[in-house]
């Protein structure tokens, strides 16, 4: 079985995080938890768009640029990941398989 593409390992991270319940409750959320949940969609989110920027472009300059784009918002991703579980709105599953696959496809990117 061949591995999945890195671009399909982050839109499944990202799947798996617009589907949290908190995610898809976000009108019933405090001003706070509902910011902590915005700020990791919001992450995932671009962190998908310069992945697929990243293998999408020919040019060395603009990969680099996408390369340290997707990076830095997969950094935000782990932050906002820890942030929402200080709230209870992931348990441990959650936050141990979202961890691992971000870091994960961190990895892969470096």
């Amino acid at each position: 079985m061949e591995p999945e593409s890195l671009s399909k390992q982050v839109k499944k991270l990202e799947k798996y995080i617009y589907t949290l319940k908190a995610a898809r409750e976000l009108n019933k959320l405090d001003r706070l938890p509902r910011e902590a949940i915005l700020k990791l969609r919001d992450a995932i989110t671009i962190a998908r768009g310069a992945v697929d920027r990243y293998f999408g472009s020919d040019d060395t300059k603009e990969q680099l640029q996408a390369l340290n784009e997707a990076t830095d918002n997969l950094k935000l991703v782990s932050e906002a990941i820890l942030e929402a579980s200080q709230y209870d709105l992931l348990d441990v599953t959650d936050v141990a398989h979202l961890s691992a696959l971000n870091e994960y496809i961190i990895d892969q990117l470096r």
